[in-house]
């Protein structure tokens, strides 16, 4: 049996690190963007914007962009789109089973992103209420 060191859960070079408790938030997230951006810096970018999901203009909307048919895919398409199931699943990988049990639903990076930082460190108007308070 492996010795607990304590840096099972600092994560490395190939391994995410853990969320072992929400008290622990703040600073797995930025370990978390630390090691997005060592692994693939493009990772980082289905995070903070969003899937990329491949447009073609279409005549039948004047010209508008479109969502692409999957089976009109380009292989740069295809990498693209890749890039946002890694970031999931590296997000996936580091959540405790009681917490990944409540996150099982969402489909994007971006979309589990926001609902772990909700959870964690509360939404917009609960931080900036938390900011008001600490100001006075």
């Amino acid at each position: 049996m492996a010795q607990n060191n304590g840096f099972e859960d600092i994560g490395s070079i190939n391994r995410p690190p853990r969320l072992v408790s929400g008290e622990d938030y703040d600073i797995w997230k930025n370990r978390m963007e630390s090691f997005f951006c060592y692994q693939e810096y493009g990772m980082w970018k289905p995070i903070k914007d969003g899937p990329y999901i491949p447009m073609v203009s279409s005549a039948d909307f004047g010209g508008a962009l479109v969502p692409k048919e999957p089976s009109k895919y380009s292989d740069e398409d295809i990498k693209k789109i890749e890039v946002d199931f890694k970031a999931l699943g590296a997000i996936q990988m580091c959540l405790p089973n009681e917490v990944f049990h409540n996150f099982r639903g969402y489909k994007t990076a971006k979309e589990l992103w926001e609902a772990l930082e909700k959870m964690f460190a509360g939404s917009e108007e609960v931080k900036e209420n938390i900011r008001d308070i600490l100001k006075q």
